[in-house]
């Protein structure tokens, strides 16, 4: 990031070797990672998350794009949490391949209860 902080963040390609430990630590949550070799038909997209409740792995949610708007179904494939994260969590999902470079956040359905909130 350098010097201040509110600079636009950079990748520095000859050192990112996508294992993703940046995308919890970003400041804006402006970094994600798309992995399009997960398999012939899917693409995993991992990317940062501060909401509450949190997705549960193998939940089915709406993959959408940067405006919200719904793109695809996509699966809940790991959830990452760690205090560490300071707060942010990284959920990765599985999405169409023909839609990776689209989505870029989740939408639970209204009914998802989740799992029980700490107080």
């Amino acid at each position: 990031m350098g010097k201040p902080i509110a600079n636009l963040p950079r990748i520095e390609e000859d050192k990112c070797n996508g294992c993703g430990l940046c995308i919890p630590v970003c400041p804006g949550m402006a970094i994600f990672n798309v992995d399009n070799t997960y398999s012939e038909n899917r693409a995993i997209i991992s990317l940062p998350y501060e909401y509450l409740p949190l997705p549960t792995k193998g939940l089915t949610v709406d993959g959408v794009d940067r405006k919200g708007e719904v793109v695809c179904k996509a699966k809940v494939i790991r959830v990452s949490s760690s205090p560490k994260y300071d707060h942010t969590s990284v959920i990765s999902i599985a999405t169409p391949k023909r839609y990776s470079s689209k989505v870029r956040g989740i939408k639970l359905g209204r009914d998802y209860k989740g799992v029980k909130l700490k107080r």
